[in-house]
């Protein structure tokens, strides 16, 4: 469930960081693809600690993090200005959304392929991926039609765009911390 929104982030904050870094900024296509460079880096850096992450704080606390990195790399892009800048507007944004999406999206296959089994893990690894998918066409749908539904993007339009996938991701986020403490409620119980 959370990955949903989580891929929609990430496929969102592409189209759309994109579109301001040219449409807003005026970068050319080529300085709005270096543009992405840190990013990356952001991002191997996050997935080569999740494995550590987890280990220290388990599947659903990684998940969180990565979720509550994304939702907070998105509100900053829910503030960008009309007229922003690279570096102090989008890529504070960009790198939370990057660190976040590394280490959440890769918690949460984990957490899908958790208690399978063995003749079950392609199985589950395609419908893990298959909802990684669906996400990502939904974010683009809605997040894309509500940045460009009035025509030309204004900052306004990216503002809400980044604003509702933060909620979205929040609202995962909020329904993964709920899950874990029923789930720990359930545990105590048989326990007793």
């Amino acid at each position: 469930m959370a990955t949903v929104p989580l891929s929609a982030a990430l496929s969102g904050t592409f189209f759309l960081a994109t579109l301001y870094l040219q449409d807003v900024i005026e970068l050319t296509p080529l300085q709005a693809g270096l543009a992405y460079l840190p990013f990356c880096a952001s991002l191997l850096l996050a997935i080569s600690q999740v494995a550590r992450l987890i280990g220290a704080l388990g599947v659903t606390c990684t998940a969180l993090l990565g979720l509550l990195l994304t939702a907070a790399g998105l509100g900053w892009l829910a503030r960008l200005p009309d007229h922003g800048s690279l570096w102090t507007d989008v890529m504070p944004g960009m790198l939370g959304v990057a660190a976040g999406m590394g280490i959440g999206l890769m918690a949460l296959q984990n957490a899908a392929l958790a208690d399978v089994t063995e003749d079950d893990a392609g199985t589950a690894s395609g419908v893990q991926r298959s909802v990684d998918q669906l996400g990502g066409s939904l974010g683009l749908a809605v997040l894309v039609g509500t940045a460009l539904g009035g025509g030309t993007p204004q900052g306004a339009d990216f503002r809400a765009a980044f604003g509702w996938a933060a909620l979205g991701v929040l609202a995962a986020a909020a329904v993964v911390a709920v899950t874990r403490v029923s789930a720990g409620r359930s545990t105590r119980g048989i326990r007793s």
